[in-house]
């Protein structure tokens, strides 16, 4: 099973960048509290903070799971995919765009917009 997607990482992060979204007030997580993004975020998957930051970090390396062990993608792989669904909603994916059907075709089981 592949997990690793270093150019829909790419697409994700500059897309975020490009947005002007921070996830930190500062530039680096261990001097400055989380943005107002990061918090909702929070909100939205149901974690803190920092949790959030290392899901968001590793999807946007090109890990879309959210994490690098495949083990837990095969035990959580819909929560996983939920939360790469929501962070895309998040950053205004609409759900005709080419980056879409990329993952939907790295991914069958990958359902966008997410389901509550």
């Amino acid at each position: 099973m592949i997990t690793y997607y270093p150019d829909i990482g790419n697409a994700i992060r500059e897309r975020r960048k490009n947005a002007g979204i921070r996830l930190f007030g500062g530039t680096t997580y261990q001097s400055h509290s989380p943005s107002a993004f990061l918090i909702d975020m929070a909100d939205i998957l149901g974690k803190n903070p920092p949790a959030t930051y290392d899901t968001i970090h590793l999807i946007e390396r090109g890990d879309i799971y959210g994490t690098t062990s495949i083990k837990g993608v095969n035990l959580n792989r819909n929560k996983h995919l939920h939360e790469l669904s929501a962070y895309l909603q998040a950053l205004g994916y609409e759900e005709t765009d080419p980056l879409i059907k990329e993952i939907r075709n790295a991914d069958p089981l990958f359902i966008y917009p997410p389901q509550d």
